[in-house]
């Protein structure tokens, strides 16, 4: 495996900042080791990261991780087991979990933080990323087979991840949820993009099982999600939002983003 101070310096080269660059690092290595230790039937990759490796845009890099177990424990013993595994699977690299998990609960979400330390001779300083991780138990949602590529010269990471049908839903919850007092605006971006790629039909499955069906949603049927949205959308509150850089990763007008994302789910009568 390439040295992580050369693979660091080929992504900035690539156009990455250094701490996106290092995270990415981080994150390949985690990916790598998942998939050299068998662990690909026991989990799935969300969030970010599978956004990042979908895209393969480099503003669409990401700083933390996300995954799920499937039919494996979350409870700090398995989770020192998880990270056990993947210390004995990346020989090259020195790779250790710093202190004990941090229990996560909200809404439909229960889980554990974990923050991981990464280091070979080339680099002084461990590179070091956090990654949450949760369990995944809607069985009528099918994980995608996905394979990661990264920078480190040992082929890619063949493991599960959630599709953009899963993704687009799961975030199309989220803003339910919080309206305009959602602090996460790149998901308007990541919806406009994923808007592009899901299987219309397939869309339609899952926000139906992840939003109508949820018990601690309000929403039931898509003339209230259409209303939700659009109040939401109307606020200066939340529109200024999407003028941050950082979340605006398409580099779009925030109003025709919103526009097109509204026609978009108007469509699905």
């Amino acid at each position: 495996m390439k040295p992580l101070n050369v693979q660091i310096a080929e992504l900035i080269g690539g156009g990455y900042s250094s701490d996106t660059a290092q995270a990415k690092v981080a994150h390949d290595i985690v990916l790598l080791a998942m998939h050299r230790c068998g662990f690909k039937a026991h989990s799935t990759v969300k969030g970010g990261v599978v956004m990042s490796s979908m895209t393969g845009d480099v503003r669409r890099a990401t700083m933390d991780m996300d995954i799920d177990f499937i039919g494996y424990s979350i409870s700090e013993a398995s989770v020192k087991r998880f990270v056990s595994r993947l210390a004995k699977a990346m020989p090259e690299v020195k790779l250790a979990m710093l202190g004990p998990s941090v229990e996560l609960t909200h809404a439909d979400y229960r889980g554990r933080r974990i923050f991981l330390s990464l280091k070979d001779d080339s680099i002084r300083r461990a590179l070091r990323t956090k990654v949450d991780i949760g369990v995944e138990t809607n069985n009528d949602v099918a994980q995608l087979d996905f394979s990661f590529k990264n920078n480190s010269g040992e082929g890619n990471a063949d493991l599960q991840a959630n599709s953009p049908e899963q993704i687009f839903a799961e975030k199309l919850l989220s803003l339910l949820r919080h309206g305009a007092s959602s602090n996460r605006p790149k998901d308007i971006f990541d919806m406009y993009y994923l808007s592009g790629v899901a299987d219309k039909e397939l869309l339609k499955k899952y926000i139906a099982l992840i939003i109508y069906g949820n018990p601690k949603c309000r929403i039931d049927n898509h003339a209230e999600m259409m209303r939700a949205l659009r109040l939401t959308f109307a606020l200066k509150t939340f529109t200024r939002k999407l003028t941050a850089a950082r979340a605006n990763w398409l580099q779009l007008p925030g109003p025709q983003v919103l526009e097109s994302l509204t026609e978009y789910l108007e469509g699905f009568l």
